[in-house]
């Protein structure tokens, strides 16, 4: 059987409160001496779903990433990986909202009973957003055969 790993950069924000101290995306800024996280600049990649309305610019929010494998198989769990599909931006916003599900159904469970476990997410609301997507295909020469 073959399988495909996906690596997934998650970045996980603060979207309600600017941190409290000038912060910057530096390995010198205060938000990742004390903090142990980057902070956004106010640079046009930054994200604008922030503030206590959900539309204000997250500059000066802090943040983390998080590198996450994920293992693909087909839709008949066949892990033959026979998908010809190369072109996934009709399918984006499909991933988006599964991901949404993933997360909350976590850190919050189906029905909440989660919440006690994760009490520091409690509150959150989990919002996936895809800025990018890159194929990289790696073989491994035990399979592939030329």
């Amino acid at each position: 059987m073959i399988f495909i790993t996906l690596k997934l950069e998650i970045e996980a924000y603060n979207s309600k409160s600017i941190f409290g101290y000038d912060c910057d995306s530096s390995d010198s800024s205060l938000s990742l001496q004390y903090a142990g996280m980057y902070c956004y600049d106010s640079d046009s990649s930054v994200p604008n779903n922030c503030g206590s309305g959900g539309s204000e610019s997250c500059a000066g929010h802090i943040y983390n990433t998080e590198i996450v494998e994920v293992t693909v198989i087909d839709d008949d769990h066949s892990g033959d990986v026979n998908s010809t599909v190369r072109d996934w931006s009709d399918q984006v916003q499909t991933f988006e909202s599964d991901m949404d599900i993933v997360f909350t159904n976590y850190f919050h469970g189906e029905d909440g009973e989660n919440k006690n476990k994760f009490p520091e997410f409690a509150d959150y609301i989990f919002q996936t957003k895809v800025y990018e997507g890159m194929e990289v295909i790696l073989y491994n020469k035990n399979f592939l055969k030329l």
